[in-house]
Formats: structure tokens, sequence, C-alpha cells
């Protein structure tokens, strides 16, 4: 490699890691260079030939990623099959997933059970294939019947099947066994807020908070805490909830732009529009916003109820460019006041532009003095 007439020599080691800095760098153009350096300089290394395989499924290029491994031909080697697996997953390639874990499991190989339980959390996350995960998480069970993981994926599982109440029976039999797990409490209450059960959601987040060592403003007591307070906003317990949401701005993995939208929505609950805009407002621009169409129709909501037509006007025919459908059919959504004519509010008009979205908009909600 040359850079002004100077030579550059880099060992295999130092070709990996070169690789790893220009993807966490997102600097494909020098990634690129450095991987057909590597490739060039060291065509039989194995690590610099796997971390061209890691590279290609972070880059999202499955098929490519499996090319790669196939030329590998490593068996018994936990790094390949967990990318095999991997782009398997992702690629919606059940049977060859699980002709690979079966031979694994055949050859029981040290690194099995984190194999069966990386495969049953990513088939319950995407939501499809859950009945090829339960039976995955059978037979990861039988083989690791203590593996907390898949017994709280088998939980998941059931729910996500529409099985509620198998599911609750069975992490109330967990919660029985470990009475002290974080983990199994946090389940528990993560299974009744699916349910809407919010009243034990709370319960069972409670006990969790008690059963945690960590320090009391950890990051754990910090994702606790949240979670609660998120329960208690949905079970219409609004002044606990704002006590919970001001309680995080005392730990240091408090995000603004997170947590302030929330707090703003109970404050609009209980009528106080005024501290809702304040909340809004300051972190109107910034990253971690997780619901950028409530954040702005909640911020809009405001501005027309404490006088502020002017800025909502400005903010709709920003977010409209950005939400065209969205924004208007959440705000339309919006009933916190009795007068507030969310039924009529746009209807399904099938608008032209910005300009006619805010006028028809505000001549059906904004009421001048």
């Amino acid at each position: 490699m040359k850079s002004m007439g100077i030579d550059y020599h880099f060992d295999a080691e130092e070709i990996v890691d070169l690789i790893y800095y220009f993807l966490d760098k997102n600097d494909l153009e020098n990634l690129d260079a450095i991987i057909e350096l590597g490739m060039a300089m060291y065509p039989d290394d194995e690590n610099v030939r796997i971390t061209l395989c890691h590279t290609l499924i972070s880059l999202n290029e499955y098929e490519s990623a499996l090319k790669e491994l196939e030329k590998l031909d490593l068996q018994g080697d936990k790094r390949v099959d967990m990318f095999r697996l991997e782009c398997y997953c992702n690629l919606e390639k059940f049977e060859e997933a699980m002709t690979l874990i079966d031979k694994l499991i055949n050859n029981n190989y040290d690194y099995l059970e984190e194999i069966i339980t990386y495969v049953v959390g990513y088939l319950n996350e995407n939501n499809k294939f859950l009945d090829e995960a339960y039976q995955l998480a059978r037979k990861g069970l039988l083989l690791y019947p203590d593996n907390m993981s898949l017994k709280s994926d088998m939980c998941i599982n059931l729910l996500l099947r529409g099985f509620q109440k198998e599911a609750m029976d069975m992490c109330r039999r967990l919660t029985e066994e470990h009475p002290l797990s974080v983990e199994i409490w946090f389940l528990q209450a993560e299974l009744y807020n699916d349910c809407g059960d919010y009243e034990n959601a709370i319960n069972s987040i409670n006990y969790a908070i008690s059963c945690s060592l960590d320090d009391d403003k950890s990051e754990e007591a910090y994702q606790l805490t949240l979670t609660k307070a998120q329960y208690l906003y949905r079970n219409g317990s609004y002044y606990p909830a704002i006590r919970c949401f001001v309680e995080l701005m005392s730990y240091k993995d408090y995000v603004r732009a997170t947590v302030d939208p929330y707090l703003a929505e109970c404050y609009m609950r209980i009528g106080d529009y005024e501290t809702a805009f304040d909340l809004l407002n300051g972190v109107i621009g910034q990253d971690g916003i997780e619901d950028e169409i409530a954040f702005y129709g909640n911020l809009i909501y405001c501005c027309l109820q404490t006088g502020r037509q002017v800025v909502a006007i400005d903010l709709l025919a920003d977010a409209i460019k950005r939400y065209p459908t969205g924004i208007l059919d959440y705000i339309s959504s919006l009933n916190f006041l009795d007068n507030y004519q969310s039924e009529t509010a746009i209807g399904n008009e099938k608008l032209i532009n910005t300009g006619e979205l805010v006028r028809k908009f505000f001549a059906n909600n904004v009421h001048y003095n």
C-alpha cells in the first residue's frame, strides 16, 4: 500500500484491525481498499477471510458472505457456523439452518448451546417461522434445561403464537423457580404489558426493581424505571408516571430526547399543555426521539392549546413534508379535550398540497378567541 510514494506493510492482524476500523467508521472506500489489499497479501489466512465474511454480513450482503464461507470449508469453527446461521436466517433459508443445527447437535460441539439460543431468539424477533422456533426451543431445552434465555424465548414464542394462557403459566412457574431473577420478573412484566394488563405489569416490574442488585443509578435500574414509567402511563396513572419520568433525570443514562416526549404526553393527559410544550420544544431536532410523528403531532397540538397558532402552522408545514399522511392521521386521532373534533378533523379527504393541508386542518381545529 502506497501513500505519497511511501510503501506500507501490514501483517494479517493489522489488516483485520483496519477492516473493522473502516467498517466502524462506515468508510466504504478505504474498507474496499484494505480488504483488497488483505486478500492479495494473505489469501490463505483464516482470520482475514473470516473477517471478510463478517464484514459482508455487516453490510447485509448475505449471499456473498455465504459464498465466502463455503470457500473456507472449516468444520467445527464457532465463528463460521454462527455466520452461516446468521446468513441463513436473514435470507429466510430456515431448512438450511435446521440442517446445519442438526449436524452440530450430532457432532456435539461445545458452542452448540450458544448457537441454538441465537437462532431461537432471532426467529422470535423476526416473527416468522414461529412454529419452527418453538420446536427448536424445545429441542434446546431438552439439551440445556437450565438455559434461561431459551425459557424466556419459549414464553415469548407462546405469546406470539396466540397461546397467552400457556405463556403466562410458564412464566409464573419460572418466577417460582427463580424468585430473585430480574430477567424473569421483567419478562413477566412484558408479557402482561403485551396482554394489556398494565396493573400486573407494574406489579411485576416492581418485583424486578426490588430484585436488582445493581447500583440505584445503574443502566439496569434506569431501564427498569423507564419501563415502569411507561406502564404507569399506559395504565392511566399519569401522576405516578410523571414522578418516575422525572426520577430518570437523575440517572447518568438519561437521554432527554427519549424520556421528555413521554413525560410531555403525561402532562398533556392532565391538561398541562404549557409544561408539555416546554418539554417537547426543548428537544426538537435532537437525536434519540423514538416516534417523530407522535412527537411533532403532540408539539403541534400543544401549540394549538397554548395560543401558538403561528408556530403550529410552521411546524405542521414542516411535518407534512416529512410525513405527508402519518402526521395528519396522528393529529386527527388526538382527543385530549372534549371540544376537540377528532372524528371530523380532516376525515379521509385526499388533500393536495401543504398550503391546503394547513388551511383545512386549522379551519377545523383552531378556535380563535
